[in-house]
Parts: structure tokens; sequence; C-alpha cells
């Protein structure tokens, strides 16, 4: 009843109408009535002693009232809006009706009564029953489903299985899920830091122009937000462009991974699966980001650009003139020379 609303509407009239006809029966001093067993079974009726191997058995009219009960409390256990105030009127017009001397045949009511009862049922077995809801994003079936994933994982369990993999298959072939791996591309070991610093000063050092002293020295500190965003925008536009001119590529390699030194920075190369997943900066080494930054600025880095700077740790003064632990150097992470006169050290502290 709970699967079909028009069902259980259907279910309630009828109830009504069998516990009427079954109380009419009890007037006319009918207190049991003969049916199938199967059906007393299947309804769940409580009937007298049935012997083994007969088809059919005796059933009291308080079993039958029962039943009526029982399936219209059923009905009213679901929200369905069933009119079960305009069904109750019509078994009491009928009460009335046979109550005021209408003749009805005994027979008659009984064959009705069975007619009723055959066709009745308590729970329809083969409806589908409600089914709890499947949290669908806890599962992950979406992602676990993508043909990216499932292709390259029978390619792999394929190559990789038995004797190990072939001896052409390139290490990290199918780390970005994919059954092709990328195409050959061209790597600038380039410190990266100079096209930008070109490009416009502000970018490389936000404000530094607008300090007048021309000899100055401070303190900055590294960025591997902006780094790594700066990074992702150059191999992006340079993979464009390669295409625009004709070069064979896929767009998938990476080109430039390195801004402050021209040794790769980057974790991985884009294309590995270390780029699915963690915040903007975290793709940059680690060891890059939030070190101290000295920086220098004033005519002695102009006459002498290859100046290089330590840092070690002062232990006292004799006279004014500091002393220095010895074999306490920090370690020096970068040099960078921006002409004409800045000087750029990046130290592991």
């Amino acid at each position: 009843m709970a699967a079909d609303a028009q069902s259980a509407i259907n279910g309630a009239s009828h109830a009504i109408l069998f516990r009427t006809l079954v109380e009419i029966a009890g007037r006319f001093g009918i207190r049991d009535l003969q049916i199938s067993a199967a059906d007393a079974l299947r309804l769940q009726l409580q009937t007298r002693v049935v012997l083994r191997g007969a088809t059919r058995t005796r059933v009291t009219t308080d079993a039958l009232l029962a039943f009526s009960n029982r399936a219209l409390e059923a009905v009213q256990q679901h929200d369905i809006g069933a009119p079960l105030a305009e069904f109750e009127r019509t078994g009491a017009e009928l009460r009335a009706i046979t109550a005021n001397g209408i003749h009805l045949d005994a027979q008659t009511l009984l064959r009705g009564l069975e007619a009723i009862g055959t066709k009745a049922v308590t729970d329809d077995p083969f409806a589908e029953s409600a089914r709890a809801r499947i949290n669908e994003p806890a599962l992950g079936l979406v992602a676990k489903l993508d043909p990216a994933r499932t292709v390259t994982a029978r390619v792999v369990a394929r190559l990789l299985g038995g004797s190990g993999p072939p001896k052409w298959l390139r290490p990290g072939w199918f780390d970005d899920l994919r059954v092709e791996p990328v195409m050959a591309h061209p790597r600038f070991a380039y410190p990266m830091y100079e096209p930008l610093h070109r490009y416009d000063r502000d970018w490389m050092i936000p404000g530094l122009g607008l300090i007048q002293k021309p000899d100055m020295a401070t303190l900055l500190q590294t960025n591997n937000r902006f780094i790594e965003a700066y990074l992702v925008g150059l191999n992006h536009e340079m993979a464009r462009e390669l295409l625009w001119r004709e070069f064979p590529t896929d767009q998938r390699g990476t080109y430039f991974s390195s801004f402050w030194t021209g040794a790769p920075e980057l974790v991985a190369d884009m294309h590995e699966p270390a780029w699915r997943s963690g915040a903007l900066g975290t793709h940059v080494d680690p060891r890059l980001d939030g070190q101290l930054v000295f920086l220098v600025r004033g005519d002695l880095v102009r006459r002498y650009p290859g100046v290089v700077a330590h840092a070690v740790r002062e232990t006292g003064n004799d006279g004014g003139i500091p002393r220095f632990e010895a074999g306490t150097p920090v370690t020096t992470l970068f040099h960078v020379h921006l002409p004409p006169n800045v000087l750029l050290v990046g130290f592991g502290m």
C-alpha cells in the first residue's frame, strides 16, 4: 500500500465494504465463512482446525472483522489522503438499507464475501519496497567509473602483471592516468625570475621603487603561492605557443620548473599525481617557502655585481668589531642580482 497511493485507496474502500458485509452477515446469523485454506493462510486469518490435505477451511466473522481493521490501520500509517470518512458513510448507508427490511439472500452475501476475500492482499510480494538512498558522493562512484581511470588501470594491470613491466615502458608513463605518455617537449633550465623582473620590477618586489633611499638593506620573505601560480601560467602559455607554431605537442609538458636557481624547484612535473591535490603553493619545493631573503641596494652591488653574502652566528664583539662562530654558516638558497644595484640572498632560516 505504501508504494502505490491508488492501490491503498482501493484497499481502504474494499476493507470498509468487507467489514460492512461481515456485520450484515452477522445480522443473518452467519458466524463463520468457508473459504480456501490457501486464502486464509495468505491473509493471516485465524481459522478453525484444518484437517491435513483439506483445501477449504472455516473462518469466523470476528477473524474477518480483525482482517478488515488491520487493512485500514495499514492505510492510516501512510499520509496518502484516502477519503476514509466518505467510505465510512457509504458503509453506514449500506447497513441502513439492509436494516430497513431490504431482503438480502444469505448465499449471495457469502459469495460476495468470498469474492472480496479471494482478491484481498495484505502485502504485495512483487511490489518493490522503498530503498534507502545511496549517498553517491560518499562512495565516489563517478570518479571510480571514469573511463580515464578504469581504462588506464586495466592497461597498467596487463603491462605490470606477470613477469613485470616491459623494457620499453618509460618510468612515469601512466602518472597522469592517460594511456598515451606525455609527448617529448623542451625543458628550460633557466631561473624565471629574470624575465619577470625585466617585465615589471614591481611584480618581483612590490613597492621597492617607492623607497627613496639609494643605499639600503632590508629583510623579505619568499612566497611559494605566487611562484607556483607564475610557473603554472608560464607552462600553460608555452604549451599554447608551441601548438600555435605547429610544434608537435599534447600541451602536457612541463617546460619551466625553476624560479630562483635554474634547478628544478617543482615537487613533480605538472602531469604527475602530486598535482591532483594540495593547496596553491604546496607544489613548489617546501624548503623555499617562507624563507628569509636579505635585500641590499646600493653602489656596492652596482660596482661589484658578483658580490656574495653569507649569514653566520655572532658570538660577540671585540672593540666594536663583531666576532662570528666558526663553522655555523646558514644554508644559502640562492643569490640573485637584479640590475643595476639590487642583490637578493635567500637563507634557509
